[in-house]
């Protein structure tokens, strides 16, 4: 009854940013790089009653022109544990009866339009927390309670959590004519 499957990607991008270190227009710091991010995963699941995700990743940028001194490259982190998780199906998600999901481990928080919290997949290295998870669906709505941690990235070791706490809930209306969706939030 379980399954198993193996996935990934591969991102390269070029980027050429002017002021990219002070935002003084007088001084001359365009520089250009190429931006490599390598994700592999596995998941091992049983319907939706369990589910342990693994994902690593790999980040560099090459051919910077001008890479000063920097003390943490947003753009790094060389081979490391991006996501690991395990998650459990408590009610399952069946028309007209509420589900609950809890999910327990080093993950990606996103969020609406992620003006607040997402996972700044716009960066060449993301961003997860190490967090507890429970989703609760009743009719019409998806609540989410959580607990987290954001992971601080360490280009030459491993990646360790944080000391800030971050804890609250995100409520969403669902099925508003149009498509539309309405939320609220409290952290």
């Amino acid at each position: 009854g379980f399954k198993f499957s193996l996935g990934g990607s591969e991102q390269m991008r070029f980027q050429s940013l002017n002021n990219r270190r002070d935002f003084l227009d007088r001084r001359s710091d365009k520089d250009s790089s190429i931006l490599t991010r390598t994700r592999l995963n596995a998941t091992l699941y049983k319907d939706q009653l369990f589910k342990f995700f693994l994902e690593g990743q790999d980040a560099r940028e090459f051919f910077n022109t001008k890479p000063g001194p920097r003390v943490d490259n947003v753009n790094e982190n060389a081979l490391d544990l991006y996501q690991a998780y395990l998650e459990f199906g408590l009610l399952l998600d069946v028309v007209d009866k509420p589900a609950l999901r809890l999910r327990l481990g080093r993950q990606e928080l996103s969020y609406d339009h992620e003006y607040l919290l997402g996972d700044r997949d716009w960066f060449n290295r993301g961003q997860v927390f190490d967090a507890a998870r429970a989703v609760w669906r009743p009719d019409g709505f998806e609540i989410d309670f959580l607990w987290a941690r954001p992971v601080e990235f360490n280009n030459h070791n491993w990646d360790s959590t944080s000391d800030t706490n971050l804890a609250g809930y995100h409520l969403t209306a669902l099925g508003i004519p149009g498509g539309h969706k309405l939320s609220t939030y409290g952290w």
